[in-house]
């Protein structure tokens, strides 16, 4: 981002701050060396604008934040398996939420995701031999996801990682935290589907 005035400054804190990524020692505005110092006030200011902010325009920004910095994250966990984290997903979708092959659209509905991005991302799969992509019996149109062996072996050795990585995720929260945050993420998942069929 180019930073040319305060409004800039602003908003290059506000959106780097609940990142933690490393701004850096110094920032360049017109010219100027701001010190680090400057830095964190500006911290401590943006700080108290988050307290003051409206709670659903915080949980909104928050939840989009939140989603990225999770598959940026995740990304970094799955490199060493040379997987991403929508192919993760979509294994675990497809081994968790159905009782048998299910078809692209099925999946595609569950993931919140289109037809096409479900296929890239199932031929990549398939291109490593960890998912398999067939016919219906019955309508030749309707193409079904199904797991290999070689997959469930694969997905075991990533097993630990991954549920490292959730219980790091949630961290100090509370049964009852995570009870009352489901509650609140199937409503709004409710209304995304409400507003989706609208």
């Amino acid at each position: 981002m180019q930073i040319k005035d305060s409004n800039d400054v602003f908003l290059f804190f506000t959106q780097k701050l609940l990142t933690n990524d490393g701004i850096g020692n110094i920032l360049l505005i017109k010219g100027n060396v701001l010190p680090i110092t400057f830095i964190k006030m500006i911290r401590r200011l943006n700080l108290k604008k988050l307290e003051k902010m409206d709670d659903k325009q915080f949980i909104f920004g928050s939840l989009l934040f939140t989603a990225n910095r999770i598959d940026t994250l995740l990304e970094r966990e799955l490199k060493e398996f040379d997987i991403t984290s929508k192919q993760w997903m979509l294994s675990i979708i497809i081994d968790n939420l159905f009782n048998e092959a299910p078809t692209m659209k099925d999946v595609a509905k569950e993931m919140g995701s289109s037809h096409q991005n479900v296929k890239q991302v199932a031929l990549k799969l398939e291109k490593k031999g960890l998912l398999k992509m067939t016919k219906d019996k019955k309508d030749a149109r309707v193409t079904r996801l199904n797991m290999t062996d070689e997959s469930y072996q694969f997905w075991a050795k990533t097993q630990p990682k991954g549920t490292a990585f959730v219980e790091e995720v949630f961290e100090n929260i509370t049964k009852d935290e995570l009870t009352e945050a489901r509650n609140v993420m199937n409503k709004i998942m409710g209304n995304l589907i409400k507003m989706k069929n609208s």
